[in-house]
């Protein structure tokens, strides 16, 4: 049996790894649970498939024979190209002085910057296939994504007062590093979770769930569980006011 067959692992693992890339940017929490769950699996293994099956069919026409190592990572690569690849068929600028500009041409996944925002792009081209593929795998994760939440946040739930809990989170926030927008960002979101408890004072747990996804998007599991500790873990002598970090 010929070993280089085996190289095609090497594409297929080239695939997974760019559809991992898609579940992370979605799900950064959640990523490898994501991955793992029957949909992710599934995903993984149809972006895997296609470089591999394209390193076999090249493999056995005869290409780069005495290079298969190359001809693996060859084909990887390229399958991912190919499959962020789009036809570029009309721009339509929409500013002053509004013109129209028809050009033909191939092009990789743009990112659209500022001097861009009016400009309307036609084009066609596998990226959109991939990305209605994508789309339908990681909306199946969607409800596993929520169920996960929930439970984590369910379990750490200090059951405490919503001002104590603000108060908890207050006391915390200094210790992560985030710039002046994200500390605009959540301070912005307790203070609006904060007024609207104060309409209604007696729905402590609905606001005090609020205050904790707060937490949770902005700052991650990791944080999340930093400042939130499960109940069962006992505070250091002297800090009771609040869990430890």
């Amino acid at each position: 049996m010929d070993w280089t067959h085996f190289l095609s692992v090497l594409s297929f693992a080239i695939g997974v790894a760019a559809g991992f890339q898609g579940i992370y940017e979605r799900y950064p929490d959640f990523a490898v649970r994501a991955a793992w769950t029957r949909p992710g699996r599934l995903y993984l293994a149809t972006r895997g498939v296609l470089p591999a099956a394209v390193f076999c069919f090249s493999k056995a026409q005869g290409f780069m024979a005495e290079e298969p190592f190359a001809l693996a990572l060859i084909c990887g690569g390229g399958a991912e190209i190919l499959l962020r690849t789009r036809l570029h068929l009309r721009t339509t600028t929409t500013k002053e002085g509004a013109h129209t500009s028809a050009t033909e041409g191939v092009q990789a996944e743009e990112n659209e910057t500022a001097s861009e925002a009016n400009a309307r792009v036609a084009a066609v081209g596998f990226f959109d296939l991939l990305k209605f593929w994508q789309n339908y795998f990681l909306k199946l994760i969607q409800p596993k994504y929520a169920t996960w939440r929930i439970d984590l946040v369910e379990r750490h739930d200090p059951k405490l007062p919503f001002l104590t809990v603000l108060e908890q989170i207050e006391h915390h926030l200094p210790a992560f590093n985030l710039d002046a927008t994200e500390k605009a960002t959540v301070s912005e979101q307790l203070t609006n979770v904060k007024q609207k408890h104060e309409t209604e004072p007696a729905r402590q747990e609905r606001y005090r769930r609020m205050l904790l996804y707060v937490i949770l998007n902005n700052l991650g599991e990791e944080g999340f569980r930093a400042i939130f500790p499960l109940p069962s873990v006992p505070p250091h002598a002297g800090t009771a006011k609040f869990p430890p970090l």
